[in-house]
């Protein structure tokens, strides 16, 4: 299993000053997919939590959006661990990868992630 750290401080990230207690609601049909997939079938709210606060197995995602753009983070969720390997630049742990792997799925995934991280 690979993991990427993306907001421990502790590893160099950037931790939120707030964390959310609840998610905030889609803006888009394409979020609300993705919020059904980040919940559902890839599993990322279980390491991340609901709300993208984070829980003792994975990091906040709040407060990250600006290191990301739908389509980079589409192709980091498409294969994490390859991308860190081309681009060394990110601080990558372990991540483990979404049962997700359709495009439209991947980009709906990385729109309601966005909108965690505070787009």
């Amino acid at each position: 299993m690979t993991c990427a750290v993306l907001a421990l401080p502790s590893c160099g990230g950037v931790a939120s000053p707030e964390v959310r207690a609840e998610a905030p609601e889609p803006a888009t049909e394409l979020e609300g997919r993705g919020r059904a997939l980040f919940t559902g079938p890839a599993a990322c709210s279980a390491c991340h939590g609901g709300a993208g606060g984070g829980t003792m197995l994975g990091p906040a995602l709040q407060g990250l959006a600006a290191r990301w753009s739908a389509e980079t983070l589409a192709e980091y969720l498409a294969d994490p661990a390859g991308y860190a390997a081309r681009h060394p630049e990110i601080e990558h742990r372990r991540m483990p990868q979404p049962a997700v792997t359709d495009a439209a799925d991947l980009a709906a995934l990385a729109a309601w992630t966005l909108r965690l991280m505070g787009a």
